[in-house]
């Protein structure tokens, strides 16, 4: 069984369970968005299936291994890795310095780069002295230099003026056609179901709908009422045109 498996994940903060049961197949080669309001428990869900917090209840599995209980890095070493919502660059290391903190060797840091022709020229530039757009190139770069099988993103758009996003969403779907599975959080709903396969509301900490992008792209109503699910009174959903 190739991909992210999650079975009955529970995930607490502060105290509170966030996540509850949550099942969820994000296969490798594929896609998969996870939609839904702010504070739905999206970022809670990525950082436990990465180990940056512990889960209370349920399964993680990676291409079929139990990695429940397992540490980051031993996580990362399966082949999992998470770009953290927040351009979480290396401010005082160059381009290239931050490419190499993660790459496994040249060939790697070479086939990150390639999706990013735009960070050739800024190589030996310290990270902190890019633009936003360059910083999110660089963070996702520098995750696929390790060479992941399973790609976590979350919402990748922040902050991003709307031409980045759309320079942005080719690339996952590139990855995904490429083999790598690809966990998607994004803000931007009709850019996000236009590349992904299949997409999930999350909704106060529960899978509330699910199915083929395609589907729920053409289904407004129902995506807007797993948004409102939660309380929150949205005039439209989250898009980037």
């Amino acid at each position: 069984m190739s991909g992210l498996r999650l079975t009955a994940l529970c995930v607490p903060r502060v105290g509170f369970t966030i996540v509850r049961e949550v099942d969820l197949h994000a296969p490798a080669g594929e896609v998969t968005v996870l939609l839904g309001p702010n504070g739905a428990g999206k970022t809670t869900l990525l950082e436990a299936v990465s180990g940056l917090i512990p889960s209370n209840g349920g399964k993680i599995e990676l291409d079929g291994v139990d990695i429940t209980r397992a540490s980051r890095v031993r996580r990362a070493r399966a082949g999992l890795a998470h770009v953290e919502q927040g351009r979480t660059v290396f401010a005082e290391l160059t381009t290239q310095e931050n490419l190499r903190v993660a790459a496994i060797d040249d060939d790697a840091e070479r086939a990150a780069l390639a999706h990013f022709p735009e960070l050739e020229q800024r190589l030996h530039v310290a990270a902190g002295l890019l633009s936003g757009g360059e910083q999110q190139m660089l963070v996702i770069a520098r995750a696929l230099a390790s060479r992941p099988s399973m790609l976590l993103v979350d919402e990748a758009s922040s902050g991003l003026a709307p031409v980045i996003v759309r320079r942005l969403m080719p690339v996952f779907r590139q990855l995904a056609d490429d083999g790598i599975g690809v966990l998607l959080v994004e803000q931007f709903a009709a850019l996000a179901l236009g590349i992904g396969d299949q997409g999930h509301v999350l909704n106060r900490g529960q899978i509330r709908l699910s199915g083929p992008c395609e589907e729920l792209a053409a289904e407004p109503a129902r995506l807007r009422e797993a948004y409102l699910g939660a309380g929150q009174a949205l005039a439209d959903l989250p898009s980037a045109t």
